[in-house]
């Protein structure tokens, strides 16, 4: 097990909350697109509007490995705040 489930499950709620946030930010126009990448890859790559889009021809935020880190801090301070709430 990588990780435990309960962990995952924070995980999984927290995703599909930024990424409504994220998906109405942008076409809000509130947000700017900013790729990711590692090791000089952009996840652009993956992306199917990467063809037209202009920001594959620009510079990506490098990934490292303290990210995975700050990540699930951010999950257990998001989950802190959801529980504050419903007490």
């Amino acid at each position: 097990c990588l990780i435990p489930k309960r962990s995952f499950l924070l995980l999984e709620d927290f995703a599909l909350e930024k990424l409504r946030e994220f998906g109405s930010g942008l076409v809000g126009g509130r947000i700017s697109p900013m790729p990711v990448g590692k090791g000089g890859r952009s996840e652009c790559s993956f992306c199917e509007y990467s063809d037209c889009c202009n920001h594959r021809r620009q510079s990506f935020r490098e990934l490292d490995s303290e990210d995975k880190y700050r990540l699930l801090e951010l999950i257990e301070l998001d989950n802190g705040k959801k529980e504050d709430k419903d007490a």
